[in-house]
């Protein structure tokens, strides 16, 4: 699959990224690669570019476009009845949480804010979300980056923080590989959610 057609799925996938997301996910180099194919698409009326609140160019696919670009959808529509995404992962999270007596608030989709902040007399659990993605690299970016988005999170010394993924073998090789000052010093634990919804945590 050439550069094109995976930036297009996606951005199906991922509407509004910047070039320098996509470059990072889909592991572009060099990052002007992304920037000259976007634009070339913007050209075509596959993309439409825009500034977004960061002073940056968004990118989201044209929404009566065809060829190519619907192909993308198509695609995407398709894998997301097999990959697990973010929220689905919150879902079975809020559920097991529940069940064992936390109350929770969820922040869903895009919306701002910690994904899951979790309390029970007296206890407060702070955890961070990513789903599976639709392609490897990407799962090598959502670990690194949910680890800094929890690490701003770390205000309150006295709460326990986890990051959360779908139970897949690729997330649990990079878990298992972070070192274990790190975990400890964080003392951070990572949750693994099946397909099913069981939820299992490791510290180490």
């Amino acid at each position: 699959m050439g550069h094109r057609q995976r930036i297009l799925e996606f951005l199906a996938q991922y509407p509004g990224r910047d070039d320098d997301e996509i470059a990072a996910a889909l592991e572009i180099h060099p990052r002007q690669t992304v920037n000259q194919i976007c634009r070339r698409m913007r050209d075509e009326n596959l993309l439409r570019r825009e500034r977004n609140e960061r002073g940056k160019t968004a990118n989201f696919i044209v929404a009566n476009s065809s060829g190519a670009a619907a192909g993308a959808i198509r695609s995407i529509r398709k894998l997301s009845s097999e990959f697990m995404t973010e929220d689905q992962v919150k879902a079975a999270l809020e559920t097991t949480l529940k069940s064992n007596g936390w109350s929770v608030k969820i922040a869903w989709g895009r919306q701002r804010g910690i994904d899951i902040e979790a309390e029970r007399t007296g206890e407060r659990w702070i955890i961070e979300c990513k789903g599976e993605g639709s392609l490897a690299p990407m799962q090598n970016n959502y670990f690194v980056s949910v680890i800094g988005e929890l690490m701003q999170r770390m205000s309150d010394p006295h709460a326990k923080h986890s990051i959360a993924f779908p139970d897949r073998p690729k997330f649990r090789r990079l878990w298992v590989e972070l070192p274990t000052t790190v975990k400890e010093r964080l003392r951070l634990s990572a949750l693994f959610v099946s397909n099913e919804g069981t939820v299992v945590e490791l510290s180490t």
